[in-house]
């Protein structure tokens, strides 16, 4: 980890420090073994200063995870670089959070958050949460709305998922594209339906019948 990845990961670290640090020209995509960039951290915390501090200084938005296989790679070597006592203080220290659970479990789960986050960006996890101001802060400045996960899921797919009804409006403001299906073939519609989120279901199927309209419009005026 970097000194400007901690400055984004660490809640009680002064925002001056990362001023700082990207004065001095630390560099803002530098990638860690996961392929997370201190944009990813600050937009993974829905820290808002943060993700703003580094957009200023021109922070890729469309740089994200390495793919999970990639990922898995990283921790390989990185653990051949330690030492058995190291390994095992580590494995401790991350079943302190899971104490009711044995190490193949949490192994399981790590995986799994593997394979959830491979390729994942910083507007990604933005629409995990909420605060639609700091997914407005990432739209404005113009990145793929539609950049798909390992998984081939897009933003709005995430908010789809979780139910925030308010982030799939932004999305759709900014056009996003819910035809767009992940790998197993499911669009947005099908995972707002299988969830029972109601509200999504219309703002989407809303949304689809004005933009088929629009392009009918287009069609018999293109050829009247």
């Amino acid at each position: 980890m970097t000194p400007l990845h901690a400055a984004c990961h660490y809640e009680n670290i002064d925002l001056a420090v990362l001023e700082l640090l990207l004065k001095q020209n630390a560099n803002a995509d530098q990638r860690m073994f996961d392929g997370s960039t201190p944009l990813l951290e600050a937009s993974y915390r829905l820290n808002r200063e943060a993700v703003n501090i580094l957009l200023n200084s021109s922070a890729d938005l469309n740089i994200g995870f390495y793919d999970t296989q990639t990922i898995k790679d990283g921790i390989k070597k990185m653990f051949r670089s330690i030492t058995d006592e190291e390994e095992a203080k580590f494995w401790n220290l991350v079943m302190d959070f899971f104490p009711f659970l044995c190490v193949s479990q949490v192994k399981q789960m790590l995986n799994l958050i593997m394979h959830t986050i491979g390729k994942a960006t910083p507007l990604h996890f933005a629409c995990s949460g909420i605060d639609t101001n700091i997914i407005k802060d990432l739209l404005d400045r113009n990145p793929d709305i539609n950049i798909r996960k390992k998984d081939g899921s897009t933003p709005l797919f995430v908010a789809c998922e979780l139910g925030y009804v308010d982030v799939v409006k932004l999305l759709l403001e900014y056009n996003a594209d819910q035809n767009i299906s992940k790998n197993d073939g499911t669009n947005p519609l099908n995972i707002a339906k299988q969830n029972k989120f109601a509200k999504i279901v219309t703002l989407l199927e809303g949304t689809n019948k004005k933009s088929m309209r629009t392009s009918n419009g287009r069609k018999r005026k293109k050829y009247s």
